[in-house]
């Protein structure tokens, strides 16, 4: 279901690159998420907000196969480098669970990383007239051939170009989560444990959740933007001269604020998601109140 406002974003972060390889954007530049969402619909129709669906299930089953094979392993292996550690160490769990989780997930997101390069290719790939009659048609047919025209123009190891800045933004957001969790651990332990009247509420706990989920959005933003426009740049054509210097040239050329771009809408999805938390945990207490209130009845 998000796929439309992954499609939209990715256009957002991208339409520079675009722009100046004389393509896209019929129109002008996306002034916001609607203006981009309207177009892409005109030129492709509702359709078109799906392009590249088939890629990205595959990526999110392959991502999840992936963390869960690797899970076990990767805390054992974790576990064996910190067994001189104190076993009462109060950070040796949470150190332990967090370089598990992160190594994890720095595998799991090389392996689909060239699922994520098609994804990409497939988004920034606008409708437009094309061939001698100027027939309005796509770049790529679609994931497959998208593959084959990347590896036969860029060869394989292209489909793992951006990888560095993907799994930097990981590492970000991966050290904002633990941050904070381990923070709330530490003042826990520090503070007297509270009556159970005085338990943590629904929405402080939401509230928490979300703003380190917020955070850490910030903070892989312009990582997304670097990876996924190194991902669309091509060797071939010069625009692309190694991660760290094609980041370089893109923010003399956009700015340090274009790493930003699509930020708002990604933070403004993460917020809508906790206000859907919120509401269906409130309605489920309240569910559970009155039921809790009739049973009382019932006895009576």
């Amino acid at each position: 279901m998000s796929l439309p406002l992954d499609r939209v974003t990715l256009l957002l972060q991208v339409q520079a690159d675009l722009a100046r390889a004389g393509g896209g954007r019929p129109g002008g530049a996306y002034a916001n998420f609607f203006t981009c969402l309207v177009r892409v619909v005109e030129a492709e129709g509702r359709r078109g907000l799906w392009r590249g669906a088939g890629v990205l299930v595959v990526r999110t089953v392959g991502m999840a196969v992936a963390m869960a094979l690797l899970r076990k392993p990767m805390k054992a292996l974790v576990d064996w480098l910190l067994q001189s550690a104190p076993t009462d160490s109060p950070g040796k769990q949470l150190v332990g669970g967090a370089v598990a989780g992160t190594l994890s997930t720095a595998v799991s997101l090389t392996v689909v990383h060239p699922a994520d390069t098609i994804f990409t290719l497939l988004a920034a790939d606008l409708k437009e007239p094309r061939g001698p009659l100027g027939v309005m048609a796509y770049k790529y047919a679609g994931g497959l051939d998208a593959l084959r025209t990347r590896v036969a123009s860029e060869g394989a190891l292209s489909l793992y170009r951006g990888l560095g800045w993907t799994l930097a933004g990981m590492v970000a957001t991966q050290t904002v989560w633990f941050t904070v969790r381990y923070v709330r651990q530490r003042l826990a332990a520090a503070a007297p444990p509270p009556p159970p009247e005085h338990q943590p509420d629904m929405y402080t706990i939401v509230a928490v959740s979300g703003g380190s989920r917020l955070a850490g959005c910030l903070a892989d933003s312009p990582l997304t933007v670097l990876s996924r426009r190194i991902t669309l740049s091509e060797a071939r054509t010069g625009t692309y001269t190694g991660e760290v210097g094609t980041a370089a040239a893109i923010v003399r050329a956009d700015g340090v604020a274009s790493l930003w771009d699509g930020a708002s809408l990604s933070a403004s999805r993460i917020a809508f998601s906790m206000a859907i938390t919120v509401l269906v945990r409130a309605l489920h207490m309240k569910m559970m109140a009155i039921l809790e209130n009739m049973n009382r009845q019932g006895g009576l």
